[in-house]
């Protein structure tokens, strides 16, 4: 019976190491995205995820309602890009390294400016008067 038990455990214990994760070169990305000028969350905005050294793609999220993201997994010492793209905002790019000492990267409350389209002006202008 004990050599059974012996086997079972010798057999299983592959399974047992791989399924526990890593967390100790890997970090997380985190934030909430907001319009600048109304302070209101947005929802579908796009957010990439890319390796500086070679542009391959690492992940990407689309904002939900509360226009909050997180990105687990990011490997230390690796320079990342994040992209922030939206129909009628500015589009937004940060370098972001992770390590031992910065396991997580918040962006806290971001607002993100919206674009500035020229014709508006003079298409609202005579309304505004």
């Amino acid at each position: 019976m004990r050599i059974l038990l012996t086997a079972l455990l010798i057999a299983f214990m592959p399974f047992l190491i791989q399924a526990q994760k890593d967390t100790t070169r890997s970090g997380t990305i985190t934030g909430i995205v907001k319009d600048s000028a109304d302070d209101y969350a947005l929802q579908s905005v796009t957010i990439t995820l890319y390796k500086k050294s070679d542009s391959s793609l690492v992940n990407y999220h689309i904002t939900g309602e509360d226009g909050a993201f997180t990105f687990n997994d990011i490997p230390f010492f690796t320079p990342v890009n994040i992209n922030f793209s939206f129909t009628g905002y500015n589009p937004f790019s940060k370098t972001i390294t992770l390590d031992t000492a910065n396991r997580s990267f918040n962006f806290k409350m971001y607002y993100w400016p919206r674009a500035r389209v020229p014709w508006m002006k003079w298409w609202l202008k005579p309304w505004c008067r």
